[in-house]
This record gives structure tokens, sequence and C-alpha cells, in this order.
């Protein structure tokens, strides 16, 4: 069975991440996520000469991805389906760089709230274990301008460790925090969510259209996917 059968499995998603918004922080305060986002920063501006353009952070969380992009020029706009998730990078994100950044809330399993061609690149970080379709590739393809990349980073089946990928570096995490990851932890053993290898990536992504230029490890557990959207009309 697919998860994406399963009545009610986005409202179970958006309850999910809208508690886990009050601890991300906190689980993302490790030097090998923010090695993560300055590798991301770092991908990004290598395949782009210069910053015109959107790019679009699908699956922002808190904006800590966003917030960096926008440091760094770009004109972001981020997404999420959790409110909470929004409230806590709008805050953030008018205190770091004030009025850079289009925040919207978006079900990635429905069309995007977005123009056709409209993003130079798109990035999802820690999120496609929510998606469960394939309209949202096709979705991304149709997004981005010709030439414009896909940054995806997901949990390889293959090499996924269920264990925390560093402790916080907060002496003693909090109970909130560890409940969070007994909860992660088991919903990787179910459907509720999708559970990735580098081939079934690859064929997604080749299937909407995508041509993957890299695949690599970026943190425990996790690897980066660059595709790029062609130039030209899309193959039938």
């Amino acid at each position: 069975m697919q998860w994406k059968r399963i009545p009610g499995i986005y409202w179970m998603h958006q309850l999910f991440w809208n508690a886990h918004s009050a601890t991300w922080d906190e689980a993302t305060d490790t030097d090998e996520y923010s090695t993560g986002l300055e590798r991301m920063t770092q991908a990004l501006a290598e395949r782009s000469t210069d910053r015109t353009g959107a790019v679009l952070d699908l699956g922002c969380g808190t904006g800590n991805y966003s917030i960096a992009l926008a440091r760094d020029g770009w004109q972001v706009r981020a997404f999420d389906l959790s409110p909470k998730m929004l409230e806590r990078a709008r805050a953030k994100a008018e205190a770091a760089v004030p009025g850079s950044i289009r925040f919207q809330r978006a079900n990635f399993n429905r069309p995007l709230p977005i123009e056709d061609a409209a993003a130079r690149h798109a990035l999802c970080i820690a999120a496609l274990q929510c998606v469960g379709e394939m309209r949202f590739f096709n979705e991304v393809f149709r997004v981005l301008q010709p030439g414009g990349c896909f940054f995806g980073v997901y949990r390889d089946n293959e090499m996924h460790d269920l264990r925390p990928r560093t402790q916080p570096r907060r002496e003693q995490a909090t109970s909130g925090w560890r409940t969070m990851l007994a909860i992660k932890s088991r919903a990787g053993r179910t459907q509720l969510i999708t559970h990735w290898t580098e081939a079934t990536m690859r064929e997604t992504l080749e299937r909407a259209g995508l041509v993957v230029d890299a695949m690599e490890p970026f943190y425990r557990g996790t690897k980066l996917v660059i595709a790029r959207r062609p130039e030209g009309p899309k193959a039938a």
C-alpha cells in the first residue's frame, strides 16, 4: 500500500511538522547541519553566473536555508505545509533579512502556486519523504526555467541510519527533541513516508524530464541530488 492512499495522510504530516516546529531548530543545531547549509549555498553559486531570478525553497521549515540564500543575494520564495513552521520562519527572517523572503503555505502533492518557468533554481531539503506522487516532480519541471536546477536532499533507504546524525550542541537535548526523534524513527519504518533509493530517485526525476547531473553523499544517511531542466520542450 502506498502511503499517499492512506486517508488523512496530509493532515497527519501537517500535525507532525506543526509539533516538530518547536524542536526543529534544536535538532538542526549541529556542526553537520551547518556544513550542509554551506555546501548547498556553494552548490547554487557554482551553477549560477549571477543572482537574478527566484530560488524556491520547497519545504522551508523554520527558514534556515531560505535565510542563508537571501543573505547570499538570492530572491527567495519559501513554501511549507506547516503553518507553525512558516510562523517561525517568518519571525526569524524578519530579524535576519527583513523583507527579503516571500513565504507561502503549499501542499507539495498538489499543483504548486508558482507560475511556469518562474524559478531560476529550486531546492527541497529533508522534505522529499513527504512527497508521494509523481506530480511534485512534474511541477518542479514546470516551474523551473530551462537550464535551472533542482537541489534535493533525501534519506537514502539503502544507507539510512535511524540514529540521530549528531547530538544538538546543547549539553542535554530537551525532552521535546527526544520525543520527536522517537516519532521520526518509528515513522521511518512505516509507509507513512516515502522511502527513496538512489535508483528510484534517479528514475523519478528522469521520468519528470529532468537530467540528473550529480548524486553524492550529503550528511549522514542522506544524499544530495542535483537535476537540471534541459533547454527545449519536455520530451513526450
